[in-house]
């Protein structure tokens, strides 16, 4: 079992200097020093998860190898967010996209509305997305149209 957030070898948990803060354990820094979102992959099955559990999610095997999750992705589903707590600017576009690691994860489209429909092609993005109230960097994922993926 996994006794807290476990990272690839040579990849680190935490963020790059003190004046950043991850907005979840999800999050890792690569030996490149580049962010990625950390998922896991079963040594049983091969099939990937995120986020990376003690258990595989398909076959239940323990221990899944972690793994980082980054690039091209599909939008499976969207909706937009037009209503929003205080601090967020809508709309907005929240997707479910299919990654091409094999997993399917819930993030924000950095994307005019009418830019996504099912089926766009996303790049998902580990960078900045503002500042909590100590005035650090928040690093956390979204997702941005690709090249290929506008009209």
């Amino acid at each position: 079992m996994h006794d807290g957030p476990v990272a690839p070898q040579g990849w680190s948990r935490s963020p790059r200097g003190t004046s950043e803060v991850f907005v979840s354990n999800v999050i890792g820094v690569g030996p490149d020093g580049e962010y990625a979102l950390i998922g896991g992959q079963c040594a049983h099955c091969g099939r990937a998860m995120f986020p990376l559990r003690d258990m595989c999610m398909h076959c239940q095997a323990p221990d899944p190898d972690p793994m980082p999750l980054d690039g091209d992705g599909v939008v499976y589903s969207y909706t937009v967010i037009r209503q929003a707590a205080p601090g967020f600017s809508v709309p907005y576009v929240l997707a479910s996209v299919d990654l091409a690691a094999g997993v399917r994860i819930i993030g924000q489209v950095k994307a005019q509305p009418a830019d996504v429909t099912i089926g766009t092609a996303v790049q998902l993005k580990v960078e900045p997305i503002g500042e909590d109230s100590r005035g650090r960097r928040v690093i956390g994922y979204r997702f941005h149209v690709s090249e290929e993926g506008r009209a």
